[in-house]
Formats: C-alpha cells, structure tokens, sequence
C-alpha cells in the first residue's frame, strides 16, 4: 500500500475532537464522535492491507498478520497501563482487563471503570482485526464484496438499533458488536472503486468536514439521538471525508497532508493513551481552559517520547520477511 499522508492528518482530526471531549471542552459535547471517525479510517487501512496481501500472495497471511498487529499495539499499551497502575491510579484487575482487551465487555457493568475505561475502543479495534481476518477471504469470493460489506454495515446498524432498547446504555456505546458498524463502513469503502471528478470529491468534503463539525459542537453528551440517529450519520460523513482525502487533487488533501496534522496523526496512538489518564486526574481540579493546555501539552510530550522509544523501534518486528520469506523480490 502507498502511504498517503493525508490518512495521518484525520488521525489527528479524530485525536484533537477526542482530547477536547474528554478535557470537557464545553462546545465539544459530540467531540467523542472523533472515535467513529478513528473506526472508519482503521477499517479502510485494514481491510486494503488484506486485500493487498491476498492480492499479491493468493493468501490472508495470518501469522504475519495478527503479529504485526500485536507489535504495533501492546507495547505503547503496556508502557501506559503500567505507568497508571504503578501511580497507584488503577487496580491489578482493570489493568489487566485492559491489557486483554477486554474493557469493552467489562466497562458496561463497571460505571466507575475509571482511568483505563478509554481502552474500550482498542478492545473493539482488537476484536475486529481478530475475526475480520478470517470473514474476508470468503467475501472476497462474491461477486460484489463491496457491496457485501456495506450490507454488513446496514446490518450492524440495525443491530444497534434493535438492541437499544433492550440493553443498558452503557452496553451500547461499548460493546463490540454495537461499535462494528463504522469499521464495516470503511472496510466497504476500501473494497469499493470510486470514479469521481476532483470536483465532485470536493463537494463530498466539504459536505462531511461541515457534518462532523456540527455533529462535534452540536450533539449532546451520550443520548438516544447520538447513538441512533447521529452516530450512523457521522460514519458516513466520515467516510465522505475519507474519501476527499485519499485523492491527492483535493483542498482538503492538501489541509490534512500539513507536516503539522501528519506528525500529530503519527503519533495519534500514544496520545490517545496517554491522554485520558492525565485529563482523567486534571479535569477534577482544574477549569476546562486549563485542563485542556495541560493535557494536549503532557500527552503530546508523551506520545512523541513513547514514538522515539518503544513504536519506531518496535517496528523491526514488523518487517515481511520475519513471517514470510522473501519471494521472489
């Protein structure tokens, strides 16, 4: 896969929306709608990963696959989860829970699940990378996988919808199978082939950055509205955005390629780990203004060190030929 910088500039779209929201930004009560737009832009990266290596190889390396994943995840995850508890701000079973990705399953019966509960969407990522592996070979085979994919999409939004209802609020918006939708969403759009003028594209970006927008500043904190009726919308406009992006002739690529969104959307993990430990501590004691300059400037420091010295280094674990030898080339 060719590496478009753009894709790093709405990592740091979604962070910046994600930090604000959690610093307790008062015009930023949809700002965790930043996590639909992370979700969309993983299921297009994985899903055009697998399909490239099917692609090139005939086959789904699993192996490689779900190794690269656990290098590229654990040991930034591990580094957190161990600073937290070693401050004494979390207990043995929580971090471990979320260390197992498994916040999304516990933290809907824990309502104080505390410092660590921002683990939930990793726990719904792993989940994904996990068992997508194993269902795209199969539709690959279709006749329209694409077409396939976004009926999956169709589906799981309906299955949020059904159950919510039923189920506690909190069960919802954490669990696994109520959150798949925008990953099937952008798994559809890296199977689909889009033909658009640059102008068209254009309209489509402008259209999505504006829905995002309003979605951010507008919808309110955790409520029916926001996960029946916006959240499927924001999938969309998150992926309208997406793909505005991905072509290089657009306004809006040339916005999110700036070396400033593209750093901040490399190091988008670190600081999506570390800053909801120190807002979590922060935000108690200090006012929104204050929490939010303290929070973006430890998290930012922290997630650049955390780059230099456990991701970048970690990343020679994740070279091809570790798991598959060379073949041919």
């Amino acid at each position: 896969m060719r590496y478009n910088p753009a894709l790093d500039g709405l990592r740091a779209v979604a962070i910046v929306a994600v930090v604000a929201f959690h610093c307790r930004v008062p015009f930023m009560t949809g700002g965790y709608f930043g996590v639909d737009l992370f979700f969309v832009l993983s299921g297009y990266l994985i899903t055009s990963l697998l399909a490239h290596d099917r692609d090139r190889h005939g086959t789904i390396d699993l192996q490689r696959f779900y190794w690269n994943r656990l290098v590229r995840l654990m040991p930034v995850l591990v580094a957190v989860v161990l600073a937290v508890y070693a401050l004494g701000l979390t207990t043995p079973g929580k971090a471990a829970i979320a260390l197992f990705y498994l916040t999304d399953i516990f933290a809907p019966f824990d309502h104080e699940f505390g410092i660590l509960s921002h683990t939930w969407s990793l726990s719904v990522e792993e989940h994904f990378y996990l068992l997508w592996p194993l269902a795209l070979p199969v539709l690959l085979r279709a006749k329209n996988p694409a077409l396939w994919a976004l009926g999956l999409f169709v589906g799981a939004t309906i299955w949020r919808v059904t159950w919510f209802p039923v189920l506690p609020y909190e069960e919802t918006y954490y669990r696994f199978d109520a959150r798949l939708s925008g990953l099937l969403l952008g798994s559809a759009l890296a199977l689909t082939k889009i033909n658009l003028e640059a102008a068209e594209l254009a309209r489509i970006g402008k259209f999505s950055a504006c829905a995002l927008v309003f979605a951010a500043v507008s919808i309110p904190i955790f409520t029916a509205t926001s996960l029946l009726v916006a959240q499927p919308l924001v999938e969309i406009a998150a992926a309208g955005l997406l793909v505005a992006a991905l072509n290089e002739s657009t306004k809006l690529h040339a916005i999110l390629a700036r070396p400033v969104l593209v750093q901040l959307g490399r190091w988008s993990y670190g600081i999506y780990l570390w800053h909801y430990p120190v807002a979590f501590v922060l935000r108690e004691h200090l006012w929104w203004l204050q929490t939010l300059l303290l929070t973006s400037a430890i998290s930012v420091a922290l997630a650049a060190l955390t780059y230099r010295a456990i991701e970048i280094p970690f990343r020679r674990f994740r070279l091809e030929r570790v798991l598959r030898p060379a073949t041919g080339s």
